[in-house]
């Protein structure tokens, strides 16, 4: 028997397995253990991914078919897709979602997305147990309220660039209030993280936030709707699936990848010099932002390798991926709160008018706003809260594995499942605090209906909580205070809302509403 039969004895033999006997064992586990409280799902291949692009197009909303199926069984504690190839279990329960998210050492993450182990792999993304423990610790201070409040300053004159393009003749306009957000939220995290804007480097002939955010919802995008992936995938593993047969789609998404990665190889080196010249050591070096801090670290390794000879633990490359990982999770997601709370302040003339006296009588103008004057802002932190509810950047945490199959108490994960922790599970129940949940209601949260803690997570929970919910929260409060000082919000009669999951559940038309300056 030649290699080519073998080799082709084996694919056959592993999409059998796959699609047969390991589908079967887990719905016959399943259905046995937990009867009607498990929700099972099946479609050949693509499985969880056929049911979102499905929803999308009949409700034009990729997670109407899974709120409705949560409102209909409320009882159900997780829903089990199975594929034959990537099988899922999304856990809905909150004492479900408690457990792992506490217990989240025993999870681990890998590559799932097309290139996303190019991007993200060596960051706090997709580091597990010490490795992940050891960079928080290294960010961690960063994100502290001092050090976010030092940085004040620099919030607002970020946010100067906001809708820039917006004339001056008095006229209301359509904008695609995503993008705009996205530049400032770019910024602020490129000044903290290497003391300098980003947008002005090109990259794909956009700016480099920008071409960022598009390349990563391409390659989730291209994960969830590609059948030659996913059967590659499951053969190979995504990580090597990366960079095995590719096809001209997946070239061309490398090479933009690689794009990315020089840009920011390029901005290290610059820095690196201009340091070196500085400086003479490690010891004289006086950080002042994150990338400076990485520098340092490596210069002190560097220095100590060269009389004992030991390993190098942090390289370029995790700086990359480092600043890849906060500048995506900090900007798609906050730009996705900031346009979606104008979206809503532009359909509820009520909402509007409330937040905007509660703006105009404490803060007299935007430029002598200080950081303590946004804690005399109660009603918009409601506003926030509702618009997370109602428009999460998120559904679910990145997926999870683990090693062997978990049991705890009535919770049991086989260990041939990716686990997806679903994050507002608990609303699309439709009872108590979160009845009529289709109504923007930012004084829902004033009822005298309680919430577990669990039902509603937008910056995750436990352990391995959202290091910069801080930072996203000061971030958006300033863009909505300066957008409301400075512009006038209608509503959009014509637009008609199509919500899809591009790694970032938002709006598939991002013109959202018309602005005209004040």
């Amino acid at each position: 028997m030649s290699i080519i039969q073998l080799f082709i004895g084996f694919i056959i033999g592993t999409i059998i397995y796959q699609t047969v006997i390991k589908t079967l064992y887990l719905y016959y586990v399943y259905k046995r253990r937990y009867g009607k409280d498990i929700i099972v799902l099946f479609y050949p291949v693509i499985g969880w991914y056929y049911f979102v692009n499905q929803s999308f197009k009949k409700y034009g909303d990729s997670h109407q078919f899974y709120k409705t199926l949560i409102k209909e069984n409320p009882n159900a504690k997780a829903i089990l897709a199975l594929s034959g190839f990537t099988n899922i279990i999304t856990i809905i329960d909150t004492n479900w979602v408690k457990k792992c998210l506490t217990n989240q050492h025993l999870f681990f993450k890998k590559d799932g997305p097309f290139g996303f182990d190019l991007l993200f792999g060596e960051g706090l993304l997709f580091k597990n147990k010490q490795e992940w423990k050891n960079q928080r610790a290294f960010l961690q201070g960063n994100f502290h309220f001092n050090a976010l409040m030092e940085r004040f300053q620099m919030f607002k004159d970020c946010n100067l660039q906001f809708c820039s393009e917006v004339p001056s003749n008095g006229e209301y306009v359509k904008l695609d209030y995503y993008n705009e957000a996205a530049k400032v939220s770019s910024d602020i995290i490129s000044y903290s993280f290497m003391g300098r804007s980003i947008n002005e480097i090109k990259s794909n002939q956009k700016s480099f936030s920008i071409e960022l955010i598009n390349l990563v919802k391409d390659c989730f995008v291209y994960r969830i709707t590609n059948p030659f992936f996913m059967i590659k995938a499951s053969v190979f593993g995504p990580r090597k699936s990366t960079t095995s047969f590719n096809s001209s789609t997946e070239k061309g998404l490398l090479s933009r990848i690689k794009s990315i990665n020089n840009c920011l190889y390029n901005i290290i080196e610059e820095r690196e010099q201009q340091l070196k010249k500085k400086y003479k050591n490690h010891n004289e070096m006086v950080p002042a932002n994150f990338l400076d801090m990485y520098l340092k670290e490596i210069w002190k390794q560097e220095e100590e390798n060269k009389e004992s000879k030991n390993k190098i633990t942090l390289t370029r490359k995790e700086i990359v991926n480092q600043y890849i990982t906060v500048i995506f999770a900090g900007t798609d997601t906050t730009s996705h709160l900031i346009g979606n709370i104008l979206f809503e302040l532009s359909r509820n003339p009520d909402v509007y008018q409330r937040l905007q006296k509660e703006i105009d009588d404490n803060i007299l103008s935007f430029e002598n706003m200080k950081y303590e004057d946004l804690n005399n802002l109660p009603y918009l932190r409601l506003v926030i809260k509702e618009t997370q509810r109602l428009y999460p950047a998120i559904f679910y945490l990145f997926g999870r594995f683990m090693d062997k199959s978990y049991t705890d108490e009535d919770l049991f994960i086989s260990k041939d499942l990716e686990v997806q922790i679903r994050l507002v599970s608990q609303q699309e129940k439709q009872s108590g605090l979160f009845s009529d949940i289709q109504k923007f209601n930012p004084d829902r949260y004033n009822s005298t209906d309680k919430e577990d803690p669990y039902d509603f997570i937008p910056f995750s929970a436990g352990p391995r909580n959202c290091i910069g919910q801080y930072l996203a929260l000061i971030e958006t409060k300033v863009a909505i205070v300066y957008a409301l000082k400075k512009f006038h919000l209608k509503k959009r009669d014509d637009y008609e809302l199509k919500m899809f999951q591009e790694f970032v559940y938002s709006p598939v038309e991002k013109d959202l509403f018309y602005i005209k300056r004040k």
